[in-house]
């Protein structure tokens, strides 16, 4: 055989063995997809029921507070009340958005990148949440036994409104007792939880208050990115 066509039979052989190599990085890349979309699948589910829990809480309290605007505990407290649920809602539909735009077919670090930003994002929402409960949890439920109520509720109460009928020292405590809650938490958060540099406790502490999907979701770009630093030394000794 010449030296011409030992080359072309190398060259021949090089690109079969060239496509053999594309076909399963295709098929890993689509198998990629489809394991981030099933793993993102239920966290999607439990931001939607989210949103359409906050929805329904909005329409259902919304009449209750513009219905007593004349009224200083329900423009104040009522529409702090509002917008603590419409806050809240925002940022479940948020994280409902960012879930569906995860796709594998960007590059690995970007997937990274969007999915670190979107836990930190759902911790600063359940931070929001819990905290923010504290204060709101009472006109809350104040408000919705009244949406729920309604005029009946009102008849038996001689027309006065249940909000209005809460002790002001009583339900005072319980909103400053909150706000401060909210501030201060947000405050320690920032400083502990949300630093580039977490130490291994800070680091468990907020994990462990978000949730399971985007930890699996986490664990798997690490294994996709792994695998992509592994097969990179290799295809560069081919090219080379």
């Amino acid at each position: 055989m010449e030296l011409d066509e030992l080359k072309a039979a190398w060259a021949a052989q090089g690109a079969r063995l060239e496509q053999c190599v594309v076909v399963p990085e295709s098929l890993l890349r689509e198998r990629s997809r489809r394991t981030l979309r099933s793993t993102l699948a239920p966290f999607a589910f439990g931001r939607l029921l989210e949103c359409a829990i906050g929805v329904a809480l909005l329409a259902a309290l919304l009449p209750v507070v513009i219905g007593q605007l004349e009224r200083p505990r329900y423009l104040l407290i009522g529409m702090a009340t509002v917008g603590y649920v419409a806050v809240a809602t925002a940022q479940c539909l948020g994280l409902l958005i960012g879930s569906l735009r995860l796709s594998a077919d960007r590059p690995v670090v970007e997937l990274q990148q969007a999915l670190e930003r979107m836990r930190l994002a759902e911790f600063r929402c359940f931070r929001f949440v819990l905290l923010g409960g504290v204060a709101a949890w009472l006109p809350l439920a104040v408000l919705l036994l009244e949406a729920i109520g309604g005029a009946p509720l009102q008849d038996a109460l001689d027309r006065s409104p249940l909000l209005q009928q809460l002790p002001l020292g009583w339900l005072a405590a319980n909103v400053l007792l909150g706000a401060a809650l909210l501030a201060g938490g947000w405050l320690w958060s920032r400083r502990q939880l949300e630093r580039g540099d977490l130490s291994p406790f800070a680091r468990r502490l907020r994990d462990a208050l978000t949730s399971a999907p985007l930890h699996r979701a986490h664990r798997h770009l690490a294994e996709l990115a792994g695998f992509a630093r592994d097969e990179a030394p290799a295809t560069g000794d081919a090219t080379g």
